[in-house]
């Protein structure tokens, strides 16, 4: 978020959000059952706001290379299966798989190139990490009993 959001501070921890569709509150997960919560609308100027998609974040998280054709797939697959086969697993073949891999993530933030992708596409579930909210922007709070 430093890099993308003008103005945010290293260490300034975001709000995370949905940006799109809306959660639907009739599932289980939201909080632990039987507990209370509120979801929150909220109207942020978009100078405050990242969007990323949910399913390519995973990608990240996993420390996985995140390719957008079948192609750079079997380039990404065929580039393990050599350094595997060179090397140890070990602290180097880590190493050199995040090197690898770390490039790739800012396609979370392409919801285009995302959304054209036929091995990763289409782009279904936005998420949003915001700078910080103000009162003033919440326009809706809904009360709900998680399930």
């Amino acid at each position: 978020m430093v890099e993308k959001i003008p103005g945010h501070r290293p260490g300034q921890y975001p709000v995370w959000a949905w940006y799109y569709p809306r959660p639907d509150l009739r599932h289980t997960g939201h909080l632990p059952k039987n507990s209370q919560g509120m979801l929150l609308k909220c109207q942020v100027p978009t100078s405050r706001v990242l969007l990323s998609e949910f399913c390519a974040w995973h990608h990240v998280l996993n420390q996985w290379y995140l390719p957008l054709t079948k192609e750079e797939d079997n380039v990404a697959d065929e580039e393990e299966r050599i350094w595997r086969k060179k090397h140890w697993i070990g602290p180097k073949y880590w190493e050199a798989r995040l090197a690898r891999a770390t490039p790739s993530w800012q396609r979370i933030f392409d919801l285009r190139a995302i959304n054209k992708s036929k091995l990763i596409g289409p782009v279904d579930r936005i998420q949003a990490t915001i700078s910080y909210i103000k009162l003033d922007e919440v326009v809706k709070v809904t009360p709900f009993t998680a399930r």
